[in-house]
């Protein structure tokens, strides 16, 4: 049940308005889970003051006014592609993406589904889902926004002979796409997804393209971003920049303010660092605690950190040995220190994991603890894997992120204390993406930051299920992808919860496939003149459709 309400009976019986849903969202409490299940979009209910508030003060009254024009330069440490059906850059894609794309449904900061480009929706049964979408948008190039647009776009991923490298949740799941009418759009699964909304419909892979730009482009629109977001594309040099320019065409009247945004092409975390305190940029992410210090000592800069969604993790190759047998598995979760790095190397703003989902999810269980630091156990389970001196293996780590290269070597220290030697490879992000995806088998394990919160279902069945996404490191484990297969079916936030919960002890016990170490927190940093940016809950969602630059 959630909460007192059956959420999923009453919407499949009938359609409701936006109006009804967020007054049904706002008295059940449901999360971006209960809403990606049933499409409600969720409100926080008003709070009734004790007493009346007291006039503001006269310093307090005057807000400042949003001021058009500027340019933004955010200094990013990989390239992207402007294609939303494709992930070529990890999350860095998806922070272009966001600019010139809009999505069905939409990701608020408070993890919970709102409507973008879906304003209502109606479930008859487990395996359709309805839109009604918005009318009169036009898309970058003039095309029309409608449910043919729709139905063209995600026609498109669906096509055989094409090959995307993102939507994973529409592929493997949608059976048809139907247009009703011109402004209704409707989703035929192949069997019950309850977070297929969520997933596929308000990520970046759901970013609708303009039905006229695969032709034009010869279906490559990596440099070419055609969608109907507040800005438009304008240049894309490989390896230096991506600009984008206001599309003075956009539906939200009076939006954006910035006249365009770079995106800056900035390897090394120092030299984005600087071009920050120098004003050369912006904004920047991906920060070291170095960094953080330093930034926070410049008056015209402002620092954040926010709890995030995602897990620093060992990612294992359990298909050969030592990862392979699971007391090899628990001797490394026995001999790394979690705290340690935490402190060492993030200050203690990222928390030392314990089960898959941080205290932000509301999967989180604080029932569920991760293995001690104990190095007499971690030898005993060396000796049970067959291993008493200890094993050597490679780690790949990635080196746009300063902090993962950190961690891995504060790892290595600990673990050759019990004769275990870690062997680190660093690669820049092309090399190390394109190692995960194609020849993983050089590699016996891989320290990066992975899976995040906002999918708790496609979490568990993307990293550690034998026919995930990254099953290429997986072996089967079939009390567990049976756990994942009721929650995916179930569209009771109740019932998805207790199996996940399940799934989790079962993978911490296990050390399955992953081992997470830390929770991340999200750094970002921004000159002070930035106005009114407020970040998204996925550390790559640095959104500027609203922000402006005062004088």
């Amino acid at each position: 049940m959630l909460g007192d309400t059956n959420c999923w009976r009453g919407l499949w019986r009938r359609p409701m308005s936006r109006r009804q849903i967020l007054r049904l969202a706002s008295r059940t409490g449901i999360g971006l889970v209960g809403l990606s299940i049933v499409g409600c979009a969720a409100a926080p209910a008003p709070s009734t003051p004790s007493k009346a508030p007291t006039a503001p003060s006269p310093a307090t009254q005057a807000t400042p006014q949003p001021v058009y024009g500027g340019t933004i330069v955010h200094a990013i440490s990989s390239n992207m592609t402007l294609d939303s059906a494709f992930n070529v850059g990890g999350g860095y894609d998806q922070i272009a993406l966001y600019h010139l794309y809009n999505t069905l449904l939409h990701v608020t900061p408070k993890i919970t589904l709102e409507p973008e480009m879906a304003l209502s929706w109606e479930i008859p049964d487990k395996t359709t889902f309805i839109y009604k979408l918005r009318r009169g948008v036009k898309f970058h190039d003039g095309a029309d926004f409608n449910a043919q647009a729709v139905k063209a776009n995600f026609d498109r991923i669906l096509d055989p002979d094409f090959k995307p490298t993102g939507p994973t949740e529409v592929r493997p799941n949608v059976k048809a796409v139907e247009v009703v009418d011109d402004a209704t759009i409707k989703f035929t699964l192949k069997g019950p997804n309850s977070e297929f909304p969520g997933s596929a419909l308000a990520s970046t892979y759901g970013g609708i393209v303009s039905p006229l730009a695969p032709a034009r482009y010869n279906n490559d629109l990596r440099r070419h971003g055609v969608g109907t977001g507040p800005f438009q594309s304008a240049e894309w040099v490989l390896d230096d920049h991506i600009t984008v320019k206001k599309f003075p065409g956009y539906w939200d009247a009076g939006l954006p303010y910035l006249n365009q945004i770079t995106w800056k092409i900035i390897p090394d975390p120092t030299v984005r660092r600087t071009l920050l305190l120098t004003g050369e940029a912006q904004f920047i992410m991906e920060m070291g605690q170095q960094d953080i210090e330093a930034l926070k000592a410049d008056t015209n800069v402002k620092v954040v950190t926010q709890p995030g969604i995602k897990r620093n993790v060992v990612h294992f190759n359990m298909r050969k040995e030592p990862f392979s047998k699971k007391a090899a598995r628990q001797a490394l979760a026995y001999a790394v220190d979690r705290e340690s790095i935490s402190q060492a190397v993030y200050g203690g703003t990222w928390k030392a994991a314990e089960g898959l989902f941080p205290p932000i999810s509301p999967f989180h269980d604080p029932t569920i603890k991760n293995y001690p630091f104990d190095l007499k156990k971690a030898q005993e389970k060396l000796a049970e894997a067959g291993y008493p001196s200890g094993f050597e293996f490679l780690a790949m780590v990635a080196s746009a992120r300063p902090d993962e290269p950190q961690a891995a070597e504060i790892m290595k220290s600990q673990l050759a204390k019990v004769g275990v030697k870690m062997n680190i490879v660093v690669y820049d992000v092309p090399t190390y993406l394109q190692v995960w995806k194609t020849d993983v088998d050089k590699v016996d394990a891989i320290v990066t930051t992975a899976g995040h919160a906002m999918e708790p279902i496609r979490l568990i069945q993307n990293y550690y299920t034998k026919d995930g996404g990254y099953a290429n490191i997986k072996v089967d484990f079939p009390e567990l992808e049976a756990l994942v297969a009721k929650a995916k079916e179930t569209y009771d936030l109740e019932e998805q919860r207790r199996y996940l919960n399940q799934a989790d002890k079962l993978i911490t016990e296990n050390v399955w496939a992953e081992w997470a170490y830390v929770y991340d927190a999200t750094f970002f940093a921004y000159r002070k003149n930035v106005m009114n940016y407020v970040h998204g809950p996925h550390p790559y969602q640095a959104r500027f459709r609203k922000v402006w630059l005062s004088k």
